[in-house]
């Protein structure tokens, strides 16, 4: 018997070998849930038809990541509006925004990396339901690493679910938000990664009162002197700058949810030329036609003179 047994000691051997090769191929071919994304509500229940604020934000467990990407869905309840400008991803390739059904995607780098339990990723206003609960759910996430090769790793979604009873306290009356957004600065890039590589500026300002609700941009060559006279033009980051020789000014403006704005400038990047001035050619152009226009003038009445006098001395 023992013999027996030892006969089959080598085939468990090779057994346990294909295990642990298994495992090991297993998990390098699957991420490992390194993060973790989660909601906040200033309450645990609502009472129907109530407003309620619910922030999304994520804990990367103690790992740097630079890009995040997924989708919140929420159920049954109608989502108002989605806003960022609390947010710490600076660069959003699909800006967070809801659709008909109840899902919000979302995907942004973060460059340089990031790290900490409480990560504002973005907020959402909804209107609690009739009756039943929401349940808010991330059920597809990834991020990656900021370790130099781009590493994929899940990111477990905490389910939540809100109770909605007409037992619930109502939520407090909003803050009145007349403060403009913080300032901020753009910043001039050129990356053959973004935008095509043509120069462009990246952009995120905050507010913290309702939330940042778009951005407007104005290039031109010559400083603004009255901003009603300005055609602005919606923008988001990064905007692809329209003067690619960097010698417009360029205003832009960050305008929360209830209209207050905050409003910067970047000068030009270099000096503009003479001729690269339109006010400048338009006047060339001008007093070069009024001294064309006078040659002319004063060329044929000298010519008639000239005409009126030869034809008296032969006269």
């Amino acid at each position: 018997m023992s013999n027996v047994f030892s006969a089959w000691m080598p085939s468990w051997r090779v057994i346990a070998l294909g295990l642990c090769v298994g495992t090991a191929g297993f998990l390098l071919a699957n991420p490992v849930i390194a993060a973790e994304l989660f909601f906040e509500t200033a309450q645990e229940a609502y009472p129907p038809g109530a407003r309620v604020r619910v922030n999304v934000l994520l804990d990367t467990q103690g790992e740097v990541i630079n890009a995040i990407e997924g989708t919140v869905s929420v159920s049954p309840a109608v989502i108002q509006w989605v806003e960022d400008g609390n947010t710490n991803v600076p660069f959003w390739l699909e800006r967070p925004a809801a659709n008909t059904e109840g899902r919000i995607p979302f995907s942004g780098a973060i460059p340089g990396g990031v790290t900490g339990d409480r990560m504002p990723l973005f907020s959402m206003m909804l209107d609690a339901p009739a009756s039943g609960d929401v349940s808010l759910t991330a059920p597809s996430m990834r991020g990656f690493l900021h370790d130099g090769e781009g590493t994929i790793i899940l990111v477990q979604g905490k389910e939540r679910h809100i109770r909605v009873t007409p037992d619930a306290a109502a939520p407090a009356v909003p803050i009145i938000d007349r403060e403009p957004p913080d300032d901020f600065m753009p910043v001039r890039v050129k990356d053959p990664l973004m935008a095509g590589g043509k120069r462009a500026i990246i952009f995120l300002a905050q507010d913290k009162g309702v939330g940042i609700d778009r951005y407007e941009v104005f290039e031109t060559v010559r400083a603004i002197t009255r901003e009603a006279d300005v055609a602005w033009q919606r923008a988001e980051s990064p905007y692809v700058l329209k003067d690619q020789s960097q010698g417009s000014f360029v205003y832009l403006r960050a305008i929360d949810r209830v209209g207050n704005i905050r409003m910067v400038r970047m000068d030009p990047a270099r000096d503009r030329h003479w001729f690269e001035d339109s006010e400048i050619m338009r006047t060339l152009a001008l007093g070069v036609g009024v001294a064309l226009l006078l040659g002319y003038i004063l060329f044929t009445y000298a010519w008639a003179n000239k005409r009126f006098f030869i034809d008296r001395k032969k006269s």
